[in-house]
């Protein structure tokens, strides 16, 4: 028998993993698309997951476009005595705490602080997402475990 669970606390743990994943399960073609199709009907344990009223879900994806387009805006770093590179012009430290500059991230020993922390959390995250892969096992390997 499976087991279901959430990957991340919040929202979802309204939701019972096993049945959501057993109704995933159920859907021959699983797409972003048919996952909406299959949660319209009122019934389906999906359902309540999705915001249904046209007027909030639009605005809702107009934020979300806006922060793709902010987190995909690079800027170019020129540095006399090192080859140029792009990075990210905007990132955020925590959740929920807005975009900034880069340039002012690297110069605030607390915000860059926040900000390797947040890398190192992603690591770990991929860590934990691709162990079973014995092809970079090594380069994983070389992650530091977080507490």
């Amino acid at each position: 028998m499976k087991e279901y669970s959430w990957n991340v606390t919040g929202f979802y743990n309204k939701f019972d993993a096993n049945e959501v994943g057993k109704e995933l399960e159920k859907i021959k073609d699983l797409t972003p698309e048919n996952v909406v199709d299959v949660a319209r009907d009122e019934n389906n344990v999906m359902h309540d997951m999705f915001e249904w009223d046209d007027s909030i879900a639009g605005e809702k994806y107009r934020k979300q476009q806006a922060s793709h387009i902010i987190s995909n805006i690079h800027v170019k770093i020129i540095a006399e005595d090192k080859p140029n590179k792009l990075v990210r012009a905007f990132v955020t430290t925590k959740k929920n705490s807005g975009f900034k500059p880069i340039e002012k991230i690297v110069k605030d020993v607390d915000q860059y602080a926040l900000l390797l922390d947040k890398a190192y959390r992603e690591l770990n995250y991929i860590k934990i997402k691709y162990e079973n892969l014995k092809e970079i096992q090594e380069l994983l390997e070389n992650i530091p475990q977080l507490d």
